[in-house]
């Protein structure tokens, strides 16, 4: 669209408001855009309590199309808001109006309710519940006035909660831990917090957020962005909601907790949106396993960061959109919040999730190499942020980079990813990293079969690297995923992980891999280039391999 400007960032609407007093605050409406989450990446499927943390992620911080500056205030049917928006507690997008009558009364619009309270808001009246499932939420068409940017002239208009059923939404994604630690709503009146009524494991005994996963004490809204001319376009990109959440980001994507009558409208695609419902949230508190409650702030920072691969944490990015990794702080030899998939280390038998890198709230403090070797080493790092890493490896395949400034600070949250083992070696595809498994090692110990671990060949993991494999190697897959037979390992390479945790597809790893499940691979794994040439992860027809004497 002509009106985008694509940029490092995409969305970071920043409301001002505050419960109490009369004042009009001043906040702002920042925006910069890039690509929109691939279609079928991030879902609720993918997280927390159904597959153990690993999930797909984006390049950019937000997901909105549209830049912009300077809000100037919200209205509900026409009528200016008394004293803004703000988030109660945290987590419910607030508004005031004052209400028509001697003495004045105070009316306070919640997500599925409306409260009136006496002339100085210091008196609950009453409040009236709605079920948002079947009635028009109360803060349905509140609207923010903003401006924006389109093709470098600044506009004004609208950032609108659509007027329709649905439009604001209890949130039912889970966290990739127990809430434990963290408050659930206590709505106006309320002694006690909303009850949230889910068990992550079937049983009985879960009433709030305090022990599930159940992010229900946060809401998803539909914005609209209603343009000067009346045109109202969706304010994320591909249908996705947004959370309100506290504080602001700058242009790097960094957190500013400290304006507390300030929040950011996050859409769903971007990393913000997601570490919050993975649980890494920028506010609040949670308990680690040892019941030692821990604030979330930093391991929101940090997670943001990781999430977008922005080892430099200047807002760029080394990652692709859709992409699948796993985001945790600790693998069962300490106490901490969201536990390694693959607790325990790595497993040489299995290829699917490999150490990437640490991250602190100030980004990477050790890098085992770039997510997408692809991109280039350390001088493609050192480029980006010139001193800011140390290269301390003596692999001559990937890296070791530690930070030059030190170790890192705490809290700190790792990444596994998939992108260096992305199929098994019984399969033609992209070249695959050392760090796979031993089988991979065992085939480039041989000089003539190195290039089949070399981000710079063009032949990648060709034909003759699946035969080396299948002659040197004894404990591997029994077929690759483009082939019917057995059940694989939903551990085996990042596509198998990719098509073992999408629901209906389980069955691909325990009771045999068909050819529904070789079409999902098809459909859901990641293309390659071969010579130049990109094909679908299983081409129809495998070209005979190029000599690898002649790379």
């Amino acid at each position: 669209m002509a009106y985008v400007r694509i940029g490092s960032f995409a969305m970071v609407a920043m409301l001002g408001g505050t419960l109490t007093g009369c004042v009009e605050p001043e906040a702002e409406l920042e925006t910069t855009a890039q690509a929109s989450l691939a279609p079928g990446g991030q879902g609720s499927h993918y997280q927390g309590s159904h597959y153990q943390g690993s999930h797909y992620q984006g390049s950019h911080y937000q997901g909105s199309h549209y830049q912009g500056s300077h809000y100037q205030g919200a209205t509900f049917g026409g009528a200016t808001l008394a004293s803004g928006a703000s988030l109660y507690e945290n987590r419910a997008l607030s508004v005031w109006r004052v209400l028509r009558g001697f003495p004045a009364r105070h009316e306070q619009r919640l997500p599925d309710r409306v409260c009136t309270w006496d002339s100085s808001r210091a008196t609950l009246q009453g409040c009236t519940t709605v079920n948002l499932a079947t009635t028009l939420s109360p803060l349905a068409n509140v609207a923010f006035k903003a401006s924006f940017v389109r093709d470098g002239v600044t506009l004004d208009g609208w950032v609108r909660i659509a007027n329709r059923v649905g439009s604001v939404a209890q949130d039912t994604s889970y966290a990739m831990h127990p809430m434990s630690g963290a408050s659930a709503i206590r709505w106006p009146g309320q002694l006690m917090p909303t009850v949230c009524t889910f068990s992550p494991n079937g049983s009985n005994g879960c009433e709030n957020p305090a022990g599930c996963r159940k992010n229900c004490d946060l809401y998803t809204y539909d914005l609209e962005l209603v343009e000067p001319d009346g045109t109202v376009r969706a304010f994320c990109p591909d249908g996705q909601r947004a959370y309100a959440v506290p504080g602001t980001y700058d242009g790097t994507g960094e957190l500013d907790a400290t304006k507390t009558s300030q929040f950011t409208f996050a859409c769903a695609g971007g990393t913000i949106a997601k570490c919050t419902w993975w649980g890494y949230r920028g506010f609040g508190s949670a308990k680690k396993t040892n019941n030692v409650s821990v604030n979330l702030v930093d391991y929101h920072r940090a997670c943001v960061r990781a999430a977008a691969a922005d080892y430099c944490a200047i807002g760029h990015s080394f990652t692709k959109d859709g992409t699948l990794v796993d985001v945790w702080d600790y693998d069962g030899t300490a106490p901490g919040l969201v536990p390694r998939t693959r607790t325990g280390g790595v497993d040489d038998t299995k290829s699917a999730f490999v150490l990437e890198a640490w991250f602190d709230h100030l980004g990477a403090t050790q890098i085992d190499g770039l997510r997408f070797q692809e991109q280039g080493g350390f001088e493609a790092l050192d480029e980006v942020c010139p001193g800011w890493f140390n290269d301390t490896s003596s692999d001559d395949v990937g890296g070791l980079w530690d930070r030059a400034s030190g170790w890192g600070l705490s809290p700190q949250v790792k990444i596994d990813t998939t992108t260096w083992c992305e199929h098994t070696e019984r399969t033609v595809g992209k070249w695959l990293h050392p760090h796979c498994s031993a089988c991979v090692r065992a085939v480039i110990l041989s000089p003539s079969y190195a290039y089949c671990s070399d981000p710079a060949s063009p032949a990648g993991w060709n034909a003759a690297c699946v035969a080396r494999a299948s002659s040197v190697c004894s404990n591997i897959a029994s077929h690759g995923e483009c082939t019917t037979g057995s059940p694989l390992d939903r551990y085996d390479s990042g596509c198998t992980a990719r098509v073992c945790s999408t629901p209906g597809y389980e069955s691909c790893c325990t009771s045999s891999w068909n050819s529904a499940c070789v079409a999902k691979a098809t459909a859901v794994c990641p293309s390659y280039a071969v010579n130049g040439f990109v094909q679908k992860f299983c081409p129809l027809v495998v070209q005979p391999p190029p000599n690898q004497n002649a790379l």
